[in-house]
C-alpha cells in the first residue's frame, strides 16, 4: 500500500513505546496506532481524528487548547505530531472524536489568547503572525492551531485578503520560522518561579549587602579609632559612623 496522507483533522502525539505502556491506562483510545519507524519501532505514533472540518479561528483556538491541555494531561515526554501517512502496518479502531470529547478528555484549559496584531494588507501578515507566535511563546501557550487562528482573524477584515492558498502558506512559514527560532524568544515565568527568583534575588541582595557592610566595619576597627581604654570595642560610636543600630551591628560579631 503507497502511504496515503491524512487530509482530515486529528490531534496526533508521539510516544516512546515504554511510556505508551505507562500511560495506556489514561489515554482515550486513539484511530489510529502506528510505530514512528518501520526500522525502529520504539516509539509510538497515536492519532486522533477529529469529526467534521475545523475552518473557524474559535474552532482552531479550541484545537490548540486542547494541545495545550494534553501537555498537561501526559506525565510522560512526548512530542505533537502535524503530519501522518496512513500504512499497512497502521492499526485503525474506527473511533472519531468531537472536539468537546477530545476537550473533556484531555482537560483542556480555557484560554484566553491576546488579540492579534492586525495588519494593513496581505504582505504585512506574516510580519505580523511571527509578532504574534512570539506573544504566544512569551505566555507559554504556542501551537499551530493557535496561529492559523490568529491567521484567519488577521485575514478576515482585509480589503484584499490573502487567498486560502496564501494564507496556509504564510501560515506554515511563519510556523517554521517559529520552531527554529523559539529557544531565543522569552517564556513568561509562572507565578511560582516569578517568587523563587524574586526570593534568590533578595538573598543575594542581602549577602551583598553584607559583605559590604563587614568590610566596612573591619576598615573602621583597623584604625584603632573605636576601642575603649579597657581595649573593648565602642560599638556605639562604631554604628553611629557606620549609620546603622547598634542592633544590626550586633549581627556582625
Amino acid at each position: 500500500m503507497i502511504p496515503q496522507p491524512l487530509h482530515r483533522p486529528f490531534v496526533g502525539i508521539e510516544l516512546i513505546r515504554q511510556d505508551y505502556g505507562k500511560v495506556q491506562g489514561i489515554l482515550p483510545t486513539p484511530t489510529y496506532l502506528f510505530p514512528a519507524s518501520t526500522y525502529d519501532q520504539s516509539r509510538l505514533i497515536l492519532i486522533y481524528l477529529i469529526d467534521g472540518a475545523i475552518t473557524s479561528s474559535a474552532q482552531y483556538y479550541w484545537l490548540g487548547s486542547i494541545q495545550l491541555g494534553i501537555e498537561a494531561y501526559l506525565p510522560v515526554w512526548y512530542e505533537r505530531v502535524e503530519e501522518f501517512y496512513i500504512r499497512d502496518e497502521t492499526q485503525e479502531s474506527g473511533l472519531i472524536y468531537t472536539l468537546g470529547e477530545l476537550s473533556s478528555l484531555f482537560n483542556a484549559p480555557k484560554i484566553h489568547y491576546p488579540k492579534p496584531f492586525y495588519p494593513a494588507s496581505c504582505k504585512e501578515l506574516y510580519q505580523r503572525l511571527i509578532w504574534y507566535a512570539k506573544r504566544l511563546i512569551h505566555q507559554g501557550i504556542y501551537t499551530h492551531a493557535a496561529l492559523t487562528a490568529a491567521a484567519l482573524q488577521m485575514n478576515k477584515p482585509l480589503r484584499s485578503p490573502c487567498t486560502r492558498k496564501e494564507l496556509h502558506r504564510k501560515t506554515a512559514a511563519a510556523h517554521l520560522y517559529t520552531m527554529e527560532h523559539r529557544d531565543t524568544y522569552p517564556i513568561r515565568l509562572s507565578s511560582n518561579n516569578l517568587q523563587r527568583n524574586r526570593s534568590q534575588a533578595a538573598q543575594r541582595t542581602a549577602q551583598t549587602k553584607r559583605t559590604h557592610t563587614q568590610k566596612r566595619i573591619d576598615d573602621l576597627l583597623r584604625t584603632h579609632d573605636y576601642t575603649k581604654p579597657n581595649g573593648t570595642i565602642n560599638k556605639t560610636k562604631l554604628a553611629n559612623d557606620l549609620g546603622i543600630n547598634r542592633r544590626t551591628l550586633d549581627k556582625y560579631f
